[in-house]
């Protein structure tokens, strides 16, 4: 059953025509196989969309024609809704008329069966589509319709496996299906509990005695009986077949020969024209996939959607490409189906045919290639930001278009046993709406090592692309900012402290140049030199740059300089020794155990100076105090401006320490390092006496009584002629820590009363004292 309104117009199928407007044609041609007749007469029954002025009723009987060869009925005005009816033992349109018209409200019923048919062939055709070709998208497409338009909607998951849709859709509407399961291993027992399952459907659309034909492509059942006087009418119910032909089935039940039967197939007709409808963001879709687009339309046009047919989409140049689209019936959306067409980026719209005439949906869809995931890479920014259990980052990928990404995880490199694991994402205008260069990712870091990672991105082609991305170690963290430099000093120096230093591979600031030493091994300390390419002045402060290995740019501290004013310096520190010390000191020397002053030549030492003392050359304490305070037998007092005493026993510090020091203005500039003198460790001779025991010609030997005389190596009478001491000194019983020493004597001494000359151990001079015999 077919329409052509005129002779140069392609025949549409009756059930897929929109209008039938006045003068149009309705062709039947019976679709036989060989050697089978179609016996019986044939009719249309057609109901005006508004009552005819001229007519008593409001439908009319087209003339009936022989079954078993073509027809053509032309439509005397514009219908609503068409009824075929096919009697085997021919039709009495008298009869025909005459029920309709006693019974006017027979008219709306046929209307409201035409609409509940044309959904419940939908899914039944939609189940034995599944049954025989395992096309679960049609099926869950008419399943959805099914269930939107009966207000099941909200208990049936989409995202559960489809047979569980179907049985919970089923289940709702009718109890009794509870124990069906529509998806069977078996495939004779797939047909025959498809053949229930659309009984089951059609009796609870219509609560009637229902027959099925089951086994081919088509299906079809009565939906209920309708007797009349002396005719037996039932209602016959279609699937479509092949070449555009329709099956017409009914069931099998026994009827009075004394009646004559009638099947009657009604199809409303939409009588409308087409939907206006608008293309919405997203608008974006991929070539090559199948993907949904939103539509704007008007309340109560969107089931008109599904009626368009000859989908295509036409570029701006004007070719026009043929296009799958399938309406999705329980909300305004269209899957457009780009797989196996040849449709490349650009902007499109969307057009097809509403009978005889082009549709065209407003607004435009855009074609874009899926992202390529190639050049793809974290920010710099972002690359810095992640680091090992730093916590939940944000972070941006660049270098690819991002718009069809629906899904992103994370895993590490080349550990099979870690599974991926899922990570929110976000776009700066939404998926699907247009060339997105850019993606916001949030990463949880704080349970990740120092390491590489894949992030793995899912397109609308369901396929992970890996993106390399590098989770940092802890930057090194640098201790006691800012760092203070001086005005108008030439070439400065200052260490950096803190942990894992030798991480950093430069430093940069405005109008400086660094020179990074290497550092010690704990990574705690390096020296950094710096010169200045411009003049600085106290209080101006410089960010900080700090270049680390790994990361993608530098580190930037602010405000991590500081300029102070002209640096201290200690011009000259002289000190002042004892007088009446056994053993005469040489120059640089600090004697241990005594408390010695040292006044200090400086400058610029500011309101509250401090000086630090260390020793430059061991490991040992550092004594820092403050003008006016004494600290660990240190004293510092400020003379004036210039001038500082420094009071202190070296003693403090062991024997051989090069005491330096460091001299503090309190506003955080400091000095260059000021050597003091060396600590030296004194014997103390409390006696010395000469015994007649001779070890030598001429040689008698001495006992030196004391403290500390470990440190005696040699003995002599001048500065040049040593000899060496006999033996380790020997405590001495009773004394606490004094000891005795056995030394050579040469006697006689070469003047009277001599003074003898010691030589510490490891010195090649000796040393004066006023130890006389």
């Amino acid at each position: 059953m077919t329409v052509q309104r005129t002779p140069q117009s392609p025949s549409i199928p009756l059930w897929k025509v929109n209008q039938i407007e006045e003068g149009d044609e309705i062709v039947y041609a019976p679709s036989l196989r060989t050697n089978e007749k179609r016996s019986g007469e044939v009719a249309v029954v057609l109901v005006a969309s508004v009552p005819q002025p001229d007519q008593e009723l409001n439908f009319i009987i087209l003339e009936s024609k022989n079954a078993d060869v073509p027809a053509r009925w032309k439509a005397p005005f514009r219908a609503s809704l068409a009824m075929y009816v096919y009697g085997p033992s021919g039709l009495s349109t008298r009869k025909l008329k005459g029920f309709l018209a006693k019974d006017q409200e027979l008219v709306a019923q046929l209307a409201d069966y035409a609409e509940k048919t044309a959904q419940t062939e939908t899914v039944l055709q939609a189940i034995a589509s599944y049954e025989e070709f395992g096309n679960t998208e049609s099926l869950g497409a008419a399943l959805h319709g099914f269930a939107g338009q009966y207000g099941i909607s909200g208990k049936i998951d989409r995202n559960a496996p489809l047979n569980e849709q179907t049985l919970a859709a089923l289940r709702t509407l009718n109890p009794a299906l509870s124990s069906f399961d529509p998806i069977s291993p078996s495939g004779s027992q797939r047909v025959s509990q498809t053949a229930g399952l659309a009984a089951t459907v059609a009796g609870m659309f219509l609560g009637s005695t229902v027959g099925i034909a089951a086994g081919g492509t088509a299906m079809a059942l009565n939906l209920k009986t309708l007797l009349f006087p002396d005719a037996d009418f039932r209602s016959a119910y279609s699937q479509p077949s092949a070449d555009s032909a329709v099956s017409l089935c009914t069931g099998r039940d026994p009827y009075k020969s004394r009646k004559r039967l009638a099947y009657l197939w009604a199809i409303r007709i939409p009588d409308s024209g087409p939907p206006k409808l608008t293309v919405t963001p997203p608008n974006h879709v991929p070539a090559g996939l199948k993907s949904f687009v939103s539509m704007g339309v008007p309340e109560g046009q969107w089931k008109l959607a599904g009626r368009i047919r000859n989908w295509s989409l036409v570029s701006q140049t004007g070719s026009v490409t043929p296009v799958q689209v399938t309406p999705v019936t329980d909300q305004p959306r269209l899957e457009i189906n780009l797989s196996g067409t040849s449709i490349g980026p650009g902007k499109y719209t969307l057009s097809g045919s509403w009978d005889w005439d082009s549709f065209r949906a407003s607004g435009e869809i855009y074609v874009d290639e899926l992202g390529k995931f190639g050049s793809a890479r974290l920010t710099p920014t972002s690359q810095n930001r992640l680091q090992q259990h730093s916590g939940k980052q944000l972070i941006h990928l660049t270098g690819a278009d991002f718009q069809f990404v629906e899904k992103a995880a994370i895993v590490k490199k080349d550990d099979k046993y870690v599974q991926p694991t899922s990570v929110p994402f976000s776009l700066p205008h939404g998926r699907r709406k247009g060339p997105q260069n850019t993606l916001e990712v949030q990463i949880d870091a704080t349970h990740m090592a120092a390491g590489d990672y894949s992030l793995l991105l899912s397109q609308a082609d369901g396929k992970p692309h890996p993106v390399d991305v590098q989770v940092l170690p802890e930057p090194p963290k640098i201790e006691h900012l800012p760092i203070i430099l001086n005005e108008r000093e030439r070439d400065q120096k200052f260490t950096l402290r803190g942990n894992e230093l030798n991480s950093i591979t430069g430093l940069a600031a405005d109008g400086l140049r660094f020179e990074l030493k290497d550092g010690d091994q704990g990574q705690r300390e390096r020296a950094v030199h710096v010169v200045p390419s411009r003049d600085f002045k106290e209080g101006e402060t410089l960010d900080l740059s700090v270049s680390i290995k790994g990361f993608a740019h530098p580190v930037v501290l602010a405000g991590a300089l500081r300029f102070a004013g002209p640096r201290p310096r200690i011009r000259s520190a002289d000190p002042s020794l004892p007088s009446d010390l056994q053993i005469k000191l040489r120059a640089g020397e600090l004697p241990a155990g005594v408390q010695i002053g040292v006044m200090m030549q400086v400058t610029a030492a500011g309101s509250e100076p401090s000086v630090t003392l260390s020793c430059r050359n061991a490991r040992a304490s550092t004594v820092k105090v403050q003008a006016g305070m004494e600290k660990e037998r240190v004293k510092l007092n400020k003379m004036h401006e210039e001038t500082l005493f420094l009071s202190l026993d070296p003693g403090v510090w062991p024997g051989g320490c090069l005491i330096t020091a460091v001299l503090e203005d309190g506003r955080g500039s400091a000095s260059p390092p000021f050597e003091i003198g060396r600590v030296l460790r004194l014997p103390r001779i409390d006696d010395f006496k000469l015994t007649e025991e001779s070890v030598g010609e001429g040689i008698y030997v001495g006992i030196l009584t004391g403290n500390d005389l470990e440190l005696v190596g040699k003995t002599g009478w001048d500065a040049n002629s040593g000899h060496d001491v006999l033996g380790l000194p020997a405590p001495i019983t009773g004394e606490g820590s004094k000891q005795s020493l056995r030394i050579p004597v040469p006697w006689p001494s070469p003047t009277p009363r001599a003074p003898l000359f010691l030589w510490f151990r490891g010195e090649q001079e000796g040393r004066a004292t006023t130890i006389r015999y």
